[in-house]
């Protein structure tokens, strides 16, 4: 087996708004450099690799895109190549939202060509390698953050310390995947990290990796510049940094704490990873047309309503509390929110989209998989998905391949919430995250055969 890596800075221009949360944020600053990262394998068969970009999610035409440039410049199909976001809340704008900015199509498309660069520059740098895997579980970091309310109800961002706070509606996947890539006399060539959790820490207006940043700030510390720490997010839409029963305090450059405390994660197992040579190489994938949920006329009647009242000026503008409120979001203007919300329910019953064409990816690198799947899936289905599966080594990938918003598990959208609430970003079918793990778990089944 051969492995080359690569890494190129991505941060674009000051100025272009910075999403992820419900108010525009221009970016002023940067705190640090985000990256597109590249790990490609080949076995003089086969070559497969995974693309990491930070920011928010990848489009599915960013990833056309993304690979095709691949296949120009080095004469291999790039069908191999799974791309992902690290869902970095602090990069560029991917998607179209009039209340909260929209994408610079001319950065997207600069993004798309230094992150296949990173591609290019990885399989023109393929060398002899060994792997290994090792794994720990991390219970600090990373919490639920749906709750059951003592009137039955579930909420997103409960409120740290709310009373009314009963218990986490879910569970979290606490799962540390190190995946060790050095050559055969031992220079250390990768290390590639798998969690779950979000990447919305930092917040402002400056750009940052978040915690995947000071990771590998630390693993280049350890074990030297030119190697390339890899970070793939896992499972996480309903997983954030914020425990809510008020156990784990955060509070400034928190970002660095969480990635100080995951790098020790990692290097606790590190060293005690075997590495060993193989050829077993493979990639499968699957785009499936996956039906999406429709606004109802009664929820037309009320967008439009809400549209007309808040153009006369009926509407008294407010902002939206904070987690210490108990109330949702976190930052943001609630009428621009309930404006964005009636905007896009009157847009979809007038245009409606009935369909998404959804690609699922599974490489195969000796005995472990990376399971790719668009969107940000809830943790359940990631554990599931480790339950279900023929292999024991699993590293989940999520915003892999095109992003097709949060996938909640079917349970999830009779409980309410924030992440099953139709809008722009949240309309597939209730179905989907089933859909999602079932396909993967064929491909598994086609690699594993």
């Amino acid at each position: 087996m051969k492995c080359g890596v690569y890494e190129t800075v991505i941060t674009p221009a000051l100025g272009l708004n910075i999403p992820g949360y419900f108010e525009r944020r221009p970016a002023e600053d940067i705190i640090d450099d985000l990256y597109a990262k590249a790990i490609v394998f080949d076995n003089g068969r086969t070559t497969a690799g995974i693309v990491v970009l930070d920011i928010l999610h990848v489009r599915a035409d960013m990833v056309k895109r993304i690979r095709e440039r691949f296949e120009e410049l080095t004469g291999v199909s790039g069908k191999g190549l799974m791309v992902a976001g690290t869902h970095a809340h602090t990069g560029q704008a991917v998607e179209q939202n009039d209340e909260f900015g929209q994408p610079d199509e001319t950065w997207i498309e600069i993004t798309c060509q230094k992150a296949a660069d990173a591609a290019v520059l990885a399989y023109r740098r393929l060398q002899d390698c060994v792997i290994g895997f090792g794994r720990t579980e991390e219970h600090d970091l990373a919490f639920n953050r749906r709750f059951w309310q003592k009137d039955g109800a579930v909420h997103t961002w409960p409120g740290v310390g709310n009373p009314d706070n009963v218990r986490e509606a879910a569970p979290v996947d606490p799962e540390v995947c190190v995946l060790r890539v050095d050559t055969p006399d031992g220079r250390p060539i990768a290390v590639l990290t798998g969690f779950a959790n979000h990447l919305d820490i930092v917040g402002g207006c400056k750009y940052c990796s978040d915690y995947p940043g000071e990771l590998s700030r630390i693993v280049k510390s350890r074990l030297g510049e030119n190697v390339v720490s890899v970070f793939v997010n896992g499972f996480s839409g309903d997983v954030t940094h914020i425990d809510y029963t008020g156990r784990h305090p955060y509070g400034a450059n928190y970002y660095l704490e969480v990635g100080r405390k995951l790098a020790d994660d990692v290097f606790s197992v590190y060293y005690e990873i075997r590495t060993g040579s193989t050829d077993v190489l493979g990639s499968a994938s699957e785009v499936r047309e996956i039906p999406r949920r429709q606004p109802t006329k009664e929820m037309y009647e009320e967008g439009k309503k809400y549209i007309a009242d808040f153009n006369a000026g009926a509407l008294r503008m407010q902002e939206a509390k904070g987690d210490g409120e108990y109330e949702k979001p976190t930052t943001g203007n609630a009428d621009l929110m309930s404006l964005s919300y009636a905007k896009c329910n009157v847009n979809l019953y007038e245009n409606p989209i009935l369909s998404e064409n959804v690609e699922t990816q599974v490489i195969r690198v000796g005995d472990v998989v990376f399971n790719g799947c668009g969107g940000e899936l809830f943790a359940e289905l990631g554990l599931d998905l480790k339950a279900r599966s023929p292999f024991d080594k699993n590293i989940n990938v999520e915003l892999a391949d095109g992003c097709y918003g949060y996938i909640a598990t079917k349970h999830a959208f009779a409980e309410g919430g924030y992440e099953v609430t139709l809008d722009r970003y949240v309309n597939m079918s209730e179905d989907t995250g089933d859909i999602m793990i079932d396909t993967v778990l064929r491909l598994q089944k086609e690699l594993r055969d």
